[in-house]
């Protein structure tokens, strides 16, 4: 049950949980999988590694981007070297 933080009604749970660790990856599949069309049947060719990144560093940004266009300016900044957020307010000021 979810928490109850409704002032004018106590008794009201709402879908908030408090102490939530990590996400359930396995209840995502196959669902993931099929939205991003990375599966067996249709990948020819995976990429594994990105010379002079760190294959940590590699994981996290594309699993970041496969979450939308939110994280392109990070991804652009740590793979290919662009500007970051403080850069571009910077280059914009001028």
């Amino acid at each position: 049950m979810g928490l109850k933080v409704v002032n004018e009604n106590k008794d009201l749970h709402v879908n908030s949980r408090g102490h939530t660790m990590d996400s359930d990856c396995v209840s995502s599949y196959p669902s993931d999988t099929q939205v991003a069309n990375v599966s067996k049947d249709t990948t020819k060719r995976e990429l594994l590694k990105v010379e002079g990144k760190e294959k940590e560093l590699f994981k996290k940004q594309n699993i970041n981007l496969f979450f939308g266009k939110v994280n392109s300016i990070e991804y652009c900044h740590e793979m290919f070297n662009f500007p970051n957020m403080l850069e571009l307010e910077q280059m914009i000021k001028g």
